[in-house]
């Protein structure tokens, strides 16, 4: 049936309701026995049935039940919701109900974090947007603090785990030092800057320090690009790493023996192991002088040729 086929595939029960009211006609009983006058308003209602000239053909609320697969209980429900609001009735069920204390909490918790200074990452690709807190902090340390001052202002206080589920979901931040890998001209402009009491000495020191960061910006926009005539190859001498690398607590007053590795990546649409070449080697065998590092581009150069021939 095609009526039965658009209720169906309506998603909502609010729009179920709202089409099984068009094939409802709902009205105040005629005949009410007034001396029950706390029961409430009984209400009269004529069930149709389209056919399939689109006729409207009057059925019992037992058929329309049967027909539409709603119970009984629900189309009363319907009937007693439109005779009072004259609508079809609001969906209730579900969500998260929070009252006005539950609610300031949570708007203390988050001016609590926003009241901690942060800072943004300095050396990175692309914006992330995350932001740093000081790496002594930690949420269970930034919740009694909060704690201790309401407590002293005689308020309401919540558990660790909503502050924890407030600072993780709303907030994008971190504990630690962001920056790795800073740039020398970058940290020397910047203590200049700091230092320097000229203002127009200032002002140029910040003009020289806005065309370095646009010339890097560009620099890696560069590297995005692709061209059919040039391969493009990225190289990085990597942090050493100790060997052996145990949290045990007498290797950290042992010596260790460092590993170096010299990484090569080729540009590529999608990166995979074949585009990635890794030279390592330990202090052992070799230094880290311009003799192994020029050694490894000679024999990736080399690499590099035939796999392009």
């Amino acid at each position: 049936m095609t009526f039965k086929n658009n209720l169906c595939a309506l998603s909502s029960k609010v729009e179920q309701d709202t089409f099984v009211l068009t094939l409802m006609e709902v009205r105040k009983a005629k005949r009410t026995n007034n001396k029950k006058t706390t029961r409430n308003d009984r209400v009269a209602t004529k069930y149709f049935i389209p056919n399939v000239n689109g006729d409207m053909i009057n059925v019992c609320a037992h058929a329309f039940s049967d027909i539409t697969s709603l119970t009984r209980r629900r189309l009363n429900i319907i009937c007693k919701n439109f005779n009072v609001h004259h609508q079809s009735p609001k969906e209730k069920r579900g969500g998260k109900h929070l009252n006005a204390s539950e609610i300031e909490v949570t708007l203390s918790i988050e001016d609590h974090i926003k009241s901690f200074k942060c800072r943004k990452s300095h050396h990175t690709r692309r914006e992330t947007g995350r932001s740093y807190l000081q790496p002594g902090l930690s949420i269970k340390y930034l919740w009694s603090h909060w704690k201790m001052n309401r407590l002293k202002e005689n308020c309401c206080i919540a558990s660790l785990s909503k502050y924890q589920f407030i600072f993780t979901s709303k907030f994008n931040l971190s504990f630690g030092h962001p920056r790795q890998d800073i740039c020398s001209f970058c940290t020397e402009q910047l203590t200049k800057i700091q230092i320097e009491k000229d203002e127009d000495m200032k002002i140029e020191l910040h003009l020289e320090l806005k065309v370095h960061q646009r010339r890097a910006k560009r620099f890696f926009e560069l590297l995005k690009e692709e061209s059919p005539d040039s391969v493009s190859v990225s190289f990085d001498m990597m942090q050493t790493q100790p060997l052996p690398k145990l949290s045990v607590t007498e290797v950290f007053y042992s010596r260790q023996v460092w590993l170096y590795n010299l990484t090569f990546v080729i540009a590529a649409p999608t990166q995979g192991l074949e585009n990635c070449y890794l030279y390592t080697w330990t202090e052992c065998e070799s230094g880290r002088g311009p003799n192994e590092v020029c050694s490894s581009h000679v024999d990736f150069l080399e690499n590099l040729e035939s796999r392009l021939c």
